[in-house]
């Protein structure tokens, strides 16, 4: 009796070519291999920019998009598909890799290709001022750290640091940056409750998140992606050296000690300050602006991944 696990249906494969892992050494080669003998007769395409990639999945309707990269390629993949949308499996190939790691995906080439054969799991999908994103966003030290990590991961030497460069940037801007402190409103849909709430605050930042985690390890708050609910986690601006040990308790995989880190479940959340600032999601800078109005598209994204 043939045991084999059925091919899925048309596949089409984008390789980001920005993700230094495909680039660079064996991986890449291992993966193309490993998918071509998994997928059969799959499409493979490397974009010359992310322009060309975008253009590409925005005209697949059917079939099996897979992606290797990470959460910006996933990203790019997210905002390009439009309805109907193929499933989407992902072979992670970035440095955070914060939805494969929510998903309980594999890194490796081979185990990872293997597993874009699965079934689809119907996802949430987060919006801010109409882009899509899946994982973790936010404004303030976040947007700020997503920055300066994503100008540093192109140079070298910063390879070796893995995921652990969100920290290590993050500490020093903690340290160095002025000016880190911003006053917000913050109005939001309770979860529980469906009332309308709102807060007026002084933060280092602020995150929104589907996964509950972000930068490859830094645990935020218990989240599902697939629950219909999002939520948002404040850094109250109650002194540096705080947040440096919420740093460091986040880094070795800690949790926040109580009232270090609120976390807010809301429905829907409009985000409100002085002047115009960068909101960052999966890792890109998604929208800047002064007001930000966050939305939940339930089960609005179907991948390949274990069930939960």
């Amino acid at each position: 009796m043939d045991t084999t696990p059925p091919r899925p249906a048309r596949a089409t494969v984008v390789m980001n070519p920005a993700a230094r892992r495909l680039r660079r050494g064996p991986f890449g080669r291992q993966v193309e291999g490993a998918l071509a003998a998994v997928l059969g007769r799959a499409t493979f395409l490397k974009p010359a920019s992310p322009g060309a990639a975008h253009a590409a999945i925005a005209r697949l309707r059917e079939g099996l998009l897979v992606v290797a990269g990470g959460d910006g390629a996933v990203n790019l993949a997210l905002n390009a598909l439009a309805d109907p949308a193929p499933a989407l499996a992902i072979v992670p190939a970035g440095t955070a890799n914060d939805l494969a790691r929510a998903l309980g995906l594999p890194v490796g080439a081979r185990s990872a290709a293997a597993a874009v054969s699965g079934q689809p799991r119907r996802l949430d999908v987060l919006t801010v001022n109409g882009r899509r994103f899946c994982t973790t966003g936010g404004l303030g030290l976040p947007a700020h750290v997503a920055q300066i990590a994503n100008r540093l991961k192109r140079q070298r030497g910063t390879r070796v640091l893995g995921h652990h460069l969100y920290a290590a940037v993050a500490g020093s801007q903690i340290v160095g940056r002025r000016g880190l402190r911003r006053r917000i409103r913050l109005t939001w849909t309770c979860a529980d409750t469906g009332a309308l709430r709102q807060l007026e605050t002084t933060v280092y930042g602020l995150l929104v998140t589907n996964t509950g985690a972000v930068a490859g390890s830094l645990r935020l708050c218990e989240a599902a992606p697939d629950d219909g609910v999002f939520e948002i986690c404040l850094l109250p601006a109650t002194g540096r050296p705080r947040l440096l040990r919420l740093l460091w308790a986040l880094a070795r995989g800690q949790a926040a000690r109580p009232g270090a880190l609120p976390a807010i479940r809301a429905r829907a959340a409009r985000i409100e300050v002085a002047e115009p600032v960068p909101f960052l999601g999966d890792g890109e800078i998604l929208a800047r602006t002064a007001a930000f109005d966050i939305g939940l598209l339930p089960a609005a994204l179907a991948v390949i991944a274990p069930l939960a």
